[in-house]
């Protein structure tokens, strides 16, 4: 019985990686398209436009606004997920406290 219960959990833990590289697969290949590329470096480079003692205090207010985790954050910097458009106006209005235009 405990030979079984071995594989059985070996089994479903090579099932959970299987899955885990076709999904990551699926994810690399959604990132190639470029979609919202040219809003995605807007952002990226205005925020790289912040002043250095800034950063910090804008990515809170920026997560706090839009109510999005330090991962979310730096998904939607990268471009791995869209920005959408309620979310631009939010941060146009916080990159204009700094006289810095996103897009």
């Amino acid at each position: 019985m405990y030979i079984s219960n071995k594989i059985s959990i070996f089994a479903i833990f090579a099932d959970i990686v299987i899955h885990y590289y076709k999904l990551r697969k699926i994810m690399i290949q959604h990132n190639l398209c470029k979609k919202e590329k040219s809003i995605r470096s807007g952002f990226d480079e205005a925020f790289r436009s912040i002043p250095k003692n800034k950063i910090l205090q804008v990515r809170k207010e920026i997560m706090t606004r839009l109510n999005w985790s330090i991962s979310l954050f730096y998904y939607k910097k990268r471009g791995d997920t869209p920005i959408w458009k309620h979310e631009t106006v939010i941060l146009e209005e916080i990159f204009s406290m700094y006289g810095l235009k996103p897009w």
